[in-house]
């Protein structure tokens, strides 16, 4: 096996300059001492290239000692029940992890996004550690028909007493607890849209102002208001104290984020979901705001996501990364307007828009499922796993 993937790492080397197809993974990736954290791995296949693939490996090559898999992962592709095992790396840092499916697809529909859960041993020395990875497609025979150049990317192990616990939006794992720790989140958020945000730990205004920036508009949800068939959702006015840990804000920026530190020692909490932000009128319910802390989280039937300034109304089809939020409100229909309100003016969000009736939820039997929980689940032809 041992020389099997040297000649597979070979292989890939050779081929790096023709490759019609790549891997992509964060450079620099960050892990305290005994914990465990998810990276994204992305394959982007040629759109030109007309063969037919079976399978797919990916070929890592880690430390000798220190590292090790959970099992855990999160992935979505055009590719029809395909899916991964993930074995336990092996003494010499090996790891292969294999991908397969009873159905063949073309090349330029085998892209994939997954997310692989590996955990830091308690005693792993601080420092820099390399890892290296690439994959291999194969075809029905068995025949490896395109690797991937090989890309190396570094794993950064903190001490744990002084360690900066990294949070990824891509992460399936909810947070864990963690107490007196400096945080660095990877939270994508547009310039210049509404965005919903729910972070598990507290931020003062010095600290969200350094990380969003000066100009950033944070609000919390205070009121709703139904007029004939035009519901408002209004949002008090912007925040100046503390953004409240497992609370659901919606949030617009100046800048586009990918990522953002916090250097000061704060508390992480680890809930999977939190409801806040509740208006009602002689105690109804009339709209709720809640917050997740995980990705891989389906929005429910019949509640509302912002996406790219506009409400759209789940099917119960929708699957959102970590650090965001999704609405219920009362007598929501796509055929009526709901219409965010700021300091008494309306703003531009005012449409609903539901999900394409095509974004029908199957089971890999092929059974209709209308509350997806967890487990594997095709979407319009892709592959979608909530653990």
């Amino acid at each position: 096996m041992k020389r099997i993937l040297f000649s597979v790492f070979a292989l890939l080397a050779l081929c790096k300059v023709a490759s019609a197809q790549t891997i992509s993974i964060p450079e620099d990736l960050y892990v305290s001492q005994g914990q465990t954290m998810a990276f994204p791995v992305s394959l982007t296949i040629d759109e030109s290239k007309v063969d037919v693939y079976s399978a797919m490996t990916l070929n890592a090559e880690f430390p000798e000692t220190g590292f090790s898999t959970t099992g855990g992962y999160t992935v979505s592709s055009d590719w029809p029940a395909a899916s991964p095992t993930i074995p336990p790396i092996a003494a010499d840092g090996k790891a292969t992890i294999p991908f397969s499916s009873a159905n063949e697809i073309k090349a330029a529909k085998a892209n994939y996004l997954l997310s692989i859960s590996i955990k830091a041993a308690d005693d792993l020395a601080p420092g820099d550690y390399t890892v290296k990875m690439g994959a291999v497609l194969e075809n029905a025979a068995g025949t490896i028909v395109d690797p991937t150049p090989v890309v190396t990317f570094k794993i950064h192990v903190q001490d744990k007493t002084e360690a900066k616990v990294t949070l990824d939006e891509n992460s399936p794992l909810v947070p864990e607890e963690a107490d007196d720790v400096k945080i660095r989140v990877f939270r994508t958020i547009e310039a210049g849209k509404w965005s919903t945000i729910c972070l598990p730990f507290r931020m003062t205004p010095d600290q969200w102002k350094t990380a969003f920036g000066d100009d950033v508009e944070v609000r919390r949800l205070t009121a709703y208001n139904k007029s004939g068939d035009n519901i408002t959702l209004t949002f008090g006015t912007p925040l100046t104290g503390n953004m409240v840990a497992t609370r659901p804000y919606i949030i617009k920026t100046s800048k586009n984020i990918e990522s953002f530190d916090v250097t000061s020692s704060i508390s992480v909490s680890s809930p999977k979901e939190t409801i806040w932000d509740d208006p009602d009128e002689q105690n109804e319910k009339y709209a709720e705001f809640t917050g997740k802390n995980n990705a891989g989280v389906v929005v429910p039937e019949d509640n509302l996501f912002i996406n790219n300034n506009e409400f759209w109304l789940s099917k119960g089809k929708t699957i959102t990364k970590a650090f965001r939020g999704y609405f219920w409100v009362k007598d929501a229909v796509s055929s009526a307007p709901v219409l965010m309100a700021f300091d008494n003016e309306t703003t531009g969000i005012s449409i609903i828009k539901s999900e394409k009736d095509n974004d029908t939820v199957y089971n890999l039997n092929g059974q209709r499922i209308t509350n997806p929980q967890k487990g594997m689940f095709i979407i319009n032809g892709k592959k979608f796993v909530i653990k």
